[in-house]
């Protein structure tokens, strides 16, 4: 009955998901501020975010193109559907990277790690009231390497260390807990279509102001590759979240170069759709899994933007000022939701760095504008909804080394 009760919580937010029974189901919940107000896009947009390698491994691969460590955290814990105060979740994520130039000073080949634990912990009590302790939590240990000859090709791989206990149902000796492990694969895939604006060091006196901006993405992602998972009885197991995510993004935006030959992106707009779909389908006599492309039809989740019965359909954009603030807006339906919104903002101190140091900085603001950024976002997941949940996150990362 505990563990009926803890899957209908988890998937009340999906309206009681249609597709098959799995279990470990927090192991979905997206933890990024970020990107979750985007729809929780992540699987095919290139991003920095430490967190990004939550919905494909191969992100870390595009953390190396020009960041070298990146961490992101929560200043506090976030209420799970706070309506019921029965959930809090609590994530961290941690990434390294680095690249290889050519004589050029392109980087040719690149290497990236990442590290992310996630936390749900559940306010449970026993027929005396006490509350007894009652969590779910895993261990990430991410890595992926990517090449860049005109084209960006990046590859990943997740490894996951997943604890499950729910705390004892009759008596303090019968504990449900139980441990398991699982892995993610990726591939992202970035096009660039209109030429990047020079770097520092490449600009003329007849070189343009102004430079557009136009990248074309795809992503495809496996997550929770992994055995079936019991609890008491063996006989009962069920099988871990194992999902695909596949979809594309569009990065476009208009660049200009400083006096002090420092790139500024004036205005950028990141859009993202996706569709994911859990490979489980339910039998008589227990499941099967799916294979990796699951339901997901291209036509109608991914170009006509809709969800079905098995699939969820994301959608995300998110609009930036001169690297100082962001707003976003996202959406997604099917698979049990039905057309929920998403809504966050971001500032980052980058722009007013490499502003400070365009108009006569010293040796620390131009320390600080090449190498070091500090961003904060606040994002509504279900927003407008009952179910309205957000997330706040401080991000800090260190460029150019």
């Amino acid at each position: 009955m505990k563990r009926l009760m803890l899957l209908m919580l988890l998937a009340l937010p999906a309206l009681l998901r249609a597709q098959g029974e799995a279990t470990m189901l927090f192991l979905l919940i997206p933890p990024s501020p970020l990107l979750n107000g985007m729809g929780a896009v992540g699987a095919a947009l290139p991003s920095d975010d430490p967190f990004a390698f939550h919905f494909n491994p191969a992100q870390l691969g595009q953390t190396a193109t020009g960041t070298f460590f990146s961490t992101h955290v929560y200043p506090g814990k976030v209420d799970w559907i706070p309506p019921f105060d029965l959930l809090t979740s609590n994530n961290f994520a941690l990434n390294l990277g680095y690249g290889f130039k050519n004589s050029a000073g392109k980087t040719w080949l690149k290497y990236g790690a990442g590290f992310m634990s996630g936390r749900l912990d559940y306010n449970f009590r026993d027929t005396y009231g006490t509350r007894y302790e009652a969590k779910e939590s895993y261990q990430a240990f991410g890595f992926a390497v990517g090449v860049n000859h005109g084209v960006e090709i990046d590859a990943g791989l997740t490894y996951k260390d997943v604890d499950s206990r729910f705390g004892f149902t009759q008596t303090p000796s019968d504990i449900e807990e139980t441990d398991a492990s699982a892995i993610d694969l990726g591939l992202l895939v970035n096009i660039p279509l209109a030429k990047a604006p020079p770097t520092s060091g490449e600009v003329t006196g007849t070189s343009p102001k102004y430079y557009p901006v136009l990248d074309l993405s795809l992503g495809y992602s496996i997550l929770n590759i992994g055995d079936e998972v019991s609890y008491i009885d063996e006989g009962q197991a069920d099988p871990l979240p194992r999902t695909a995510r596949f979809g594309y993004g569009i990065r476009t935006g208009v660049n200009t170069v400083l006096k002090n030959s420092e790139t500024l992106q004036l205005l950028g707009v990141e859009w993202a759709v996706e569709a994911e779909d859990i490979l489980i389908e339910r039998k008589e006599q227990g499941f099967e899994y799916q294979l990796v492309w699951g339901d997901i039809n291209v036509w109608k989740n991914i170009l006509l933007l809709e969800g079905s019965d098995e699939v969820t359909t994301r959608v995300g954009i998110r609009f930036r000022l001169a690297e100082l603030f962001s707003v976003s807006y996202g959406h997604f339906d099917g698979h049990g939701y039905y057309n929920r919104e998403t809504f966050g903002i971001g500032f980052s101190v980058k722009g007013f760095l490499k502003l400070w140091n365009a108009s006569g900085g010293d040796a620390t603001s131009r320390w600080l504008a090449k190498h070091f950024d500090l961003r904060y976002y606040n994002a509504n997941y279900f927003s407008g909804h009952e179910f309205e949940t957000n997330f706040q996150g401080i991000m800090a990362a260190f460029h150019g080394f």
